[in-house]
């Protein structure tokens, strides 16, 4: 997660340090944490299902417009512990919406990404999958009304399915079927 959200390798140690001390007096200011009586920080309220979320992540989905200024768009994160939405809204400042438990993720992947790449021109939406042990990308391209995609693992030479002038229905299909198939590989 620190990784994700940048607090790793672009800042050093002394940096992440900062945004950390930062981070927790935000939360303290808040009523979000409290000091311990050993004089850590425990966090309380809402903040702690997110932050339960954010340690114990075993998926990031990323969603990105590819343009000159791309940038993520959002981050769908998985944990036994729940499901949250992440979303930059500046410089160290993020918004986090928690999901319902029952929260069908290759629905809010689909609706998400085919969103961006309709609202998109010229429409190319990068999903990006990512596990521990793997990492997975969806690509959508969209021409007026036609779509196109590519899938398959990142380290893979050729792609496991690419299709060109297809529908916005059959895009959100075999999206679907990336999302809720995960690990497994696709099939054509």
């Amino acid at each position: 997660m620190a990784a994700l959200l940048q607090l790793d390798g672009a800042v050093g140690a002394h940096e992440h340090g900062d945004s950390l001390i930062t981070g927790a007096a935000s939360l303290l200011n808040r009523g979000f944490a409290r000091v311990t009586e050993t004089d850590g920080i425990e966090i309380v309220g809402t903040a702690h299902p997110i932050s339960r979320i954010l340690t114990s992540a075993e998926r990031w989905t990323v969603f990105a417009v590819r343009d000159d200024d791309a940038g993520a768009h959002g981050f769908l994160v998985e944990s036994v512990e729940g499901k949250l939405i992440a979303q930059p809204r500046g410089v160290g400042n993020w918004l986090l919406m928690l999901l319902h438990p029952t929260a069908a993720t290759a629905q809010i992947v689909t609706q998400t990404a085919l969103g961006l790449a309709r609202s998109s021109d010229p429409g190319c939406v990068f999903v990006r999958t990512e596990s521990r042990t793997r990492i997975r990308s969806f690509n959508i391209g969209r021409t007026g009304e036609s779509f196109s995609f590519a899938a398959g693992d990142d380290d893979a030479s050729q792609p496991e399915i690419s299709i060109r002038h297809s529908s916005d229905d059959e895009v959100a299909e075999h999206l679907s079927e990336f999302i809720t198939a995960w690990p497994r590989r696709l099939v054509q």
